[in-house]
Order: structure tokens, then C-alpha cells, then sequence
């Protein structure tokens, strides 16, 4: 089973019968770690009936998250996603990142090591611009590789992942991803068959 963090628009993620509720309690009932961000207040609907929604929500799946913010909280929603993963045969070149180990999930049948950042500050740069956007791509380079690449290309492949991982609301998620690659420039990057030279490659193209 997949343990993914997932956070959830709080609105409706806590209402059973809210379409967000019942993607909510499926994402739950598969085994996804879901946090769920509101910040209580009286729209659409009053907080009292918010209360109620959330105490039914934890009675029935008492490890979710729900953290008391506006999702435009910046200080408080960023550390939500403070996460990354690792492969098993990644995990001993990071090994500053064992206390963030938190969980182990299955990506089409290939063992990773979900990570949380939050709570480590060492490990957490804080709020950074976004310079630039990677699309991972081999293609057979013996070095690592940084070429150009059509935003339609990458928009295509991160849609057709994104709707098989969490199906629905494709339209919201779709100009999601559009505004997402107007935000940066975009690249492919190949990294080669050496690990080692592909992060010394990432690391020179972030200076």
C-alpha cells in the first residue's frame, strides 16, 4: 500500500458528504497518509458544523491530520510539504536523512522510503524562489545532460501520472500543472548512468 502525504483543502475534506469528504476517506481507507488544512471559520458553512465533521472524521480514522490554518498561511502550510522519497538503493548515500525516514511505500512495485522533513530544521532550507523545473529523462547520455524540452511534453507526462494516482477533478488539477510550468523555465535533464555525477551536476546547474 502507498503511505503518501496528502494535503487536503479542508472545506469539504472533512464532510462525509462533500465530494472532497468521500475522496478524503478513500484516500484513508487505502492506507494514504491524508492531512487536511482548514482554519475553521464560519464559510461555507458554520464552524460548528466543521467540529462535528472533524471528530466523525477522526473517530473513523484516527491517524489523520488536521491542522487549524488558512491554506494561505504560507508559515504554516509549507512544512506540510516538506517530504521527499527515497529508492533502497538510495538510502545509504543520504544517511543525514534516517531520523526522516517515516514509512515504507510501493511505487508501481519498486520499494521507496517516504520522508518528512518537518520537525528536522537542519534538513529544511526554508522558502526559496523557483528557479527552474527538471523533467527526468533518460536518453542514453554516458553524461549528465541538460536540453531543452517542450512544456506540452511535460505537461502531458505529468498529467497522465498525476490522474492515475489520484483520479478526479481533472480540469482543477490539469490548470494546476498549467500555471505550475509558467513559473519556472523548463528543462529535460538526463542524468546519465552515475549517480554520483548527476547531484555534482545538480549542484553546479543550482549555483
Amino acid at each position: 500500500r502507498a503511505q503518501r502525504l496528502r494535503a487536503a483543502r479542508g472545506r469539504g475534506s472533512i464532510k462525509s458528504t462533500d465530494v472532497d469528504g468521500q475522496r478524503t476517506r478513500a484516500l484513508l481507507a487505502r492506507g494514504n497518509e491524508v492531512t487536511v488544512v482548514d482554519d475553521f471559520s464560519n464559510a461555507p458553512y458554520p464552524e460548528a458544523e466543521k467540529r462535528r465533521n472533524e471528530r466523525d472524521l477522526l473517530a473513523e480514522f484516527p491517524r489523520v491530520v488536521i491542522v487549524r490554518a488558512c491554506v494561505t498561511d504560507r508559515a504554516a502550510v509549507a512544512p506540510l510539504f516538506a517530504t521527499a522519497r527515497l529508492r533502497d538503493d538510495m538510502v545509504a548515500r543520504f544517511p543525514n536523512l534516517a531520523r526522516a525516514r517515516t514509512a515504507i511505500s510501493h511505487d508501481f512495485d519498486e520499494r521507496r522510503h517516504e520522508l518528512s522533513l518537518r520537525g528536522i530544521p537542519e534538513l529544511r532550507g526554508g522558502a526559496a524562489r523557483l528557479e527552474r523545473l527538471l523533467f527526468v529523462e533518460r536518453s542514453g547520455h554516458l553524461a549528465p545532460d541538460f536540453a531543452p524540452i517542450r512544456r506540452s511534453k511535460v505537461l502531458a507526462a505529468m498529467a497522465a501520472n498525476i490522474f492515475i494516482a489520484t483520479p478526479g477533478a481533472r480540469e482543477p488539477r490539469l490548470r494546476k500543472l498549467s500555471r505550475l510550468l509558467t513559473a519556472a523555465p523548463v528543462a529535460r535533464f538526463d542524468p546519465g548512468p552515475r549517480i554520483e555525477d548527476a547531484l555534482a551536476a545538480l549542484m553546479a546547474d543550482l549555483r
